[in-house]
């Protein structure tokens, strides 16, 4: 019984770690890439807002502004923004999409496949938006 107990509490404290890692580094891309125009809480006031053509989002409040349900497709297409090029035209928000594949390519091994790096950068984008799920009301 005592080793079920303990494979139990390494399974839990493993698991606890890596959902802080995915939070901790949800939070650094959050300000590595994003705190410079929507700002340290995300309320789109970031030392470079004033600089952009379009005032930068306020990200706390897209759960409010979608009828108190997090827009989780509409945010994780802005955030990659590959999708958007040709239909919307210019924007000042950069293609993070294309950043996060290139930063992943760069640290990858030489052999990674395309869909690896995809797969990758796709999961970094579904965490930075979780982590600005967690900004609403703020």
């Amino acid at each position: 019984m005592h080793v079920i107990l303990i494979i139990v509490g390494i399974v839990v404290s493993t698991w606890a770690s890596l959902a802080n890692a995915q939070d901790s580094t949800a939070r650094g891309d959050f300000i590595k890439y994003c705190v410079s125009c929507h700002g340290e809480i995300g309320k789109g006031d970031g030392p470079y807002a004033k600089a952009t053509a379009i005032k930068p989002a306020d990200l706390t409040t897209l759960s409010a502004r979608n009828h108190g349900v997090f827009p989780i497709v509409r945010t994780y297409n802005m955030i990659d923004g590959r999708g958007s090029k040709m239909i919307h035209g210019a924007r000042d928000m950069p293609f993070w999409g294309e950043v996060f594949a290139r930063d992943i390519s760069a640290r990858a091994p030489r052999d990674f496949s395309p869909d690896l790096v995809e797969a990758m950068m796709r999961n970094r984008i579904l965490e930075l938006v979780e982590y600005i799920s967690t900004l609403q009301g703020k």
